[in-house]
């Protein structure tokens, strides 16, 4: 019986050896495609909120210069308009607007 085992065992070990390889293969593939999309959609997804903070910024700015400029003299007012460009250029160099297309498929080319 043992002497059975072990001529089958070496006539096919050859033959479970390459299935456990390909098997390994295979699901090392998908776990290389899986951890791919999640990176792209994490581009992406980190892409849009930071395209939404901008934007959300520039527009609570935009309101808190609008209330300003309704009681504001002329002096004031060029200073508020003076004070928004700054701020804005200050918004768009610490959370710029980005092309979010742009940057996935950078990544996906690399």
């Amino acid at each position: 019986m043992i002497q059975r085992f072990r001529r089958v065992a070496r006539r096919y070990s050859f033959s479970v050896l390459a299935l456990l390889v390909a098997g390994s293969l295979v699901l090392c593939a998908y776990a290389i495609r899986d951890i791919s999309f999640n990176r792209t959609q994490t581009i992406r997804r980190d892409c849009e909120d930071q395209n939404a903070r901008n934007r959300n910024t520039v527009g609570e700015l935009d309101l808190l210069s609008a209330r300003n400029m309704r009681r504001a003299t002329a002096v004031e007012r060029r200073q508020v308009v003076a004070s928004r460009s700054f701020a804005i250029l200050l918004i768009d160099k610490l959370a710029p607007v980005q092309d979010c297309q742009s940057l996935v498929k950078l990544d996906t080319t690399h």
